[in-house]
């Protein structure tokens, strides 16, 4: 069982798994096993202090950006919210959550306009603006790529 949250790891493992299974030759995996290294020493080598405090700070992020989600917000108004560069938010965010905070943020804003389209008949327009898109285009756009349908195809298909 593999024990880590770290999306490359898992990825790159998986990625072995498919090529052993292909029969593909061993310079394939001493290559993955050199990325691995690498990364795992630039991204995954933190104390467990180290990480229970990123935990913390990042969890004060997280609850920012749900309290606004209607609300524009810049990666300096998230970076103080912690009292850090904006640089090592987003080294946190990558090594926390696996992605940037304007992702994670992304997906906190689909994640509510699932549960709106679900839960009410609010219309798409007031949903964007709930979730902090004044153009109804960017928003259907946003909510398109990460769920792989419109706000109306979702909501007509009766996803709950």
């Amino acid at each position: 069982m593999l024990c880590t949250q770290d999306p490359v790891v898992r990825s790159t493992l998986l990625a072995l798994e498919r090529a052993v299974e292909h029969g593909l030759p061993d310079l394939y995996a001493e290559h993955a096993a050199h990325f691995l290294a690498l990364h795992l020493i630039c991204w995954g080598s933190t104390s467990t202090r180290e990480t229970g405090r990123d935990s913390k700070l990042l969890g004060r992020v997280e609850d920012y950006m749900r309290a606004n989600l209607a609300n524009p917000i810049s990666l300096a108004d998230l970076a103080g919210v912690i009292d850090r560069s904006t640089f090592q938010l987003i080294r946190l965010a990558r090594r926390g959550w696996g992605q940037t905070p304007f992702d994670y943020l992304t997906r906190l804003r689909m994640e509510h306009a699932r549960r709106l389209l679900d839960t009410t008949d609010m219309s798409t327009m007031a949903i964007a603006i709930e979730c902090g898109y004044n153009n109804p285009s960017h928003f259907a756009t946003a909510f398109r790529r990460l769920s792989g349908y419109s706000p109306t195809e979702y909501r007509d298909l009766g996803h709950e």
